[in-house]
């Protein structure tokens, strides 16, 4: 404890000079420097302290002295956890990347292009720390969030900010790390837009940002790893009966060689098979995932009763649907399996409940039989990966010492599918 006073004081004198000279504020900042290398623990203790007592100043002048990683994720999560997500973190966060111009500021001409080559092509800020700070402020939201659903208020101090606040206090987040970032954290991306999407009903956000990422040139190879991001977004998109863009979003999974999968397509079937006819009366366009203008179509959610052509919890299909509907879903379901894409069992009741529920009992009958064969060939399918994966593993022993490394970087090949979904099929 006696430590950590002394190095308390030793910020306090840097941060506030109390009319010590410049040679003696040097040798301050010697005597920090020499402490961080020795013990980062003792920096995290006085940190500790100062959130304590809401010397917030002085926490972030222990940050910019150390200017590590550790102790600046140390001071974020141990604001947010004494504070929750508010303004002043905004603040804690733009006096680290205000440190950062100050350093490319400093550096001549010279250094100072090398500098911000290095800007665009190094991590200034980890992708651990955007991943926390947006995981944390994400579950602040989902939790406030579910006490509105439950009907009783959450405590201020831990829930200052609604849901839909806490949510937009995430989204600033991310834009103001953003500049710092190469890349980014793809599951803090994944969780901001699931929360724009689900909690706030923001789908016009959640497809800004998409396009901050497809239009930065250092981020948008990151795309072709994101699946769930895709899955995210159309969902959103079929809520709101935006067939279009969902069009648009298709087009351009296929422009980045990314193939839908097994999820995408169950949200693509369940939403044509949703699909309302008051839908109709919209206009159903194909809009550019690019362009920055908002959404022509409204969004028909409900706060008692969620979508209208999904039940909220349930998701169940509503409305009863069209044979038209039903026919675009089977011309998906017919894609999976012309592009060997598995068909869950999901995707198939689906289907089954939407052609019972039109008395076409006859496909139903032939779907169940369908579902029976394509379920015993894909667990063969599994048996024999588990198989070859151990005739893998046994091949491996038994090669040299010297080979392994560079066996270790094989890579298994694996084709490529293209597919063009419902280009031709959504004219209502």
């Amino acid at each position: 404890m006696k430590k950590t006073s002394e190095i308390s004081k030793l910020y306090a004198s840097s941060l506030f000079n109390y009319n010590f000279n410049i040679f003696e504020l040097e040798n301050i900042k010697k005597i920090i420097s020499s402490i961080s290398s020795n013990n980062s623990k003792n920096h995290l203790d006085v940190i500790d302290q100062m959130l304590e007592s809401n010397n917030i100043e002085g926490a972030i002048h222990v940050a910019q002295s150390v200017n590590t990683h550790l102790v600046w994720e140390h001071l974020t999560t141990s604001y947010i956890d004494f504070n929750g997500p508010n303004q002043q973190l905004l603040d804690i966060i733009h006096s680290r990347t205000l440190l950062i111009d100050l350093n490319l500021k400093n550096l001549d001409h010279a250094e100072s292009e090398k500098g911000l080559i290095n800007r665009s092509n190094s991590t200034k800020i980890r992708k651990e720390f955007h991943f926390t700070l947006i995981s944390k402020t994400v579950s602040f939201a989902a939790n406030a969030y579910n006490s509105t659903l439950e009907k009783y208020a959450c405590e201020p101090k831990n829930n200052p900010l609604n849901h839909i606040e806490l949510v937009k206090t995430a989204s600033k987040i991310h834009y103001k790390l953003a500049p710092y970032l190469n890349p980014p954290s793809e599951h803090a991306i994944n969780l901001l837009v699931w929360a724009l999407i689900n909690i706030n009903h923001d789908i016009n956000s959640a497809i800004a940002l998409y396009n901050s990422i497809s239009n930065n040139k250092n981020w948008n190879k990151i795309l072709t790893k994101m699946t769930y991001l895709y899955s995210l977004l159309a969902d959103g998109l079929i809520k709101i009966g935006d067939f279009g863009s969902v069009i648009a979003l298709t087009k351009s999974m296929e422009s980045r060689n990314i193939v839908p999968n097994s999820v995408y397509y169950s949200i693509l079937i369940k939403g044509l098979l949703s699909y309302n006819s008051a839908f109709k009366s919209k206009p159903i366009s194909v809009p550019s995932l690019e362009s920055s203008e908002p959404s022509a179509l409204n969004s028909d959610y409900n706060e008692l009763h969620g979508y209208s052509s999904l039940d909220e919890f349930s998701g169940s299909i509503r409305y009863l649907p069209s044979p038209q509907m039903i026919e675009y879903a089977l011309h998906l379901f017919n894609n999976m399996k012309s592009h060997n894409i598995p068909r869950t069992s999901h995707i198939y009741m689906t289907l089954m409940s939407a052609l019972a529920k039109n008395s076409q009992t006859s496909h139903v009958q032939a779907l169940f039989d369908s579902l029976l064969n394509e379920s015993e060939y894909w667990s063969k399918k599994r048996l024999e990966k588990i198989a070859r994966n151990k005739n893998d593993s046994l091949n491996l022993n038994e090669i040299p010492q010297q080979q392994d490394n560079s066996n270790k970087k094989t890579t298994i090949g694996m084709t490529k599918v293209f597919v063009i979904l419902c280009k031709h099929f959504f004219f209502f």
